[in-house]
């Protein structure tokens, strides 16, 4: 008897940037973020932000809601009151990771030039400052940090040893409700991605540093007018911000990306072709039984071979291919233990 095998493609989310996004029952579904610019569709914007004014001029055609708070902002779009949130890269990032309802789109709007600020006339502190983020990105510690409090789930603060005997001590202004930078965390204590760069810049200043939380309109006002000595609080160096006061080099990388429902960007997935998918890669099993066929069904794309299902599958995950093709039990099987991978509904042979 002939065994019959029906397969399937599957993929990974950041292998079809022009099929992700957010849709109304309606829609046959938003193809990219410039899709998203369209008077049915809700974009929230974080009010006084540098992606506010992005998002605005990018934006142009669609509803704009605006929040003071980051937290309503995302909550707004789990709970589809939005089709989409604009914000730093770096701090979606983190929500996505912490939220299986949430994900970002690949594309961004803008970059982000992420720095720390100071009154004119701490030039000698900013060369420090600058000094110590080339020394922290070079010798991994920048890396570790993105990877813990950026990428991860549930991040933690690390013990880090307070100076003995400071030569200094500098006054440190932080918003603490941008989360993962800098948020209260458990017993109402200031934490995050920016609470440890502080805490270890302390170390390499010999410092004793205060840390003062304020709203991020106090923050410049109290950077500009020499109250606080540095300004770590997701501070976009812009034109105007310079005018203000001094600016350190960038310290994190980001954009300004744009926060969907993970499940709004899945609906339309029963659409999609291997001609939707970004790249000409797709892998396949040597000796598959589905090989000439594929192959003639979509010439235009270069067939990789692999000697396993296991093989194929990392490669998937590592981006070494754009997608793989395999009987359509064993791509569901790999969804159980991998969130950032899809099987295609559309079978393509049998």
């Amino acid at each position: 008897m002939k065994k019959i095998c029906t397969f399937v493609l599957a993929v990974t989310i950041a292998a079809l940037p022009l099929f992700t996004g957010c849709m109304n029952s309606n829609d046959q579904g938003i193809r990219n973020v410039e899709a998203l610019n369209s008077s049915k569709y809700k974009i929230g914007l974080p009010q006084g932000a540098a992606a506010m004014y992005a998002g605005e001029e990018y934006f142009d055609s669609a509803k704009i809601t605006y929040y003071a708070s980051l937290t309503d902002g995302y909550t707004a779009v789990e709970y589809g009151k939005l089709d989409g949130f604009v914000f730093d890269s770096h701090a979606l990032e983190y929500v996505a990771a912490n939220n299986n309802k949430l994900a970002i789109l690949p594309e961004s709007i803008g970059d982000e030039n992420i720095v720390i600020g100071a009154p004119f006339g701490k030039e000698k502190l900013i060369e420090q400052v600058n000094e110590f983020i080339k020394q922290y990105k070079s010798n991994g510690t920048y890396e570790e940090m993105y990877n813990r409090w950026i990428k991860g789930k549930n991040p933690q603060m690390p013990e880090i040893q307070h100076p003995k005997n400071p030569e200094m001590t500098i006054v440190v202004g932080t918003e603490g409700l941008n989360e993962p930078m800098s948020f209260y965390g458990k017993g109402g204590k200031l934490t995050g991605f920016d609470v440890e760069f502080c805490a270890r810049l302390a170390l390499y200043l010999n410092a004793d540093v205060q840390l003062k939380a304020m709203t991020f309109d106090s923050l410049i006002a109290s950077a500009s007018g020499g109250k606080i000595d540095l300004l770590i609080s997701n501070l976009n160096g812009t034109p105007a911000i310079q005018e203000q006061m001094l600016i350190s080099d960038s310290y994190i990388a980001s954009k300004i990306s744009v926060l969907v429902q993970k499940e709004k960007m899945a609906a339309d997935y029963s659409a999609i072709d291997a001609s939707g998918i970004k790249g000409q890669k797709i892998g396949i099993v040597t000796g598959s039984p589905y090989d000439k066929h594929i192959s003639a069904q979509f010439p235009e794309k270069e067939l990789v071979y692999f000697e396993s299902d296991t093989d194929m599958i990392q490669a998937l995950k590592s981006k070494k291919v754009d997608a793989l093709i395999t009987e359509k039990s064993i791509a569901n099987g790999y969804l159980d233990n991998a969130d950032d991978l899809k099987v295609l509904d559309h079978v393509y042979g049998e």
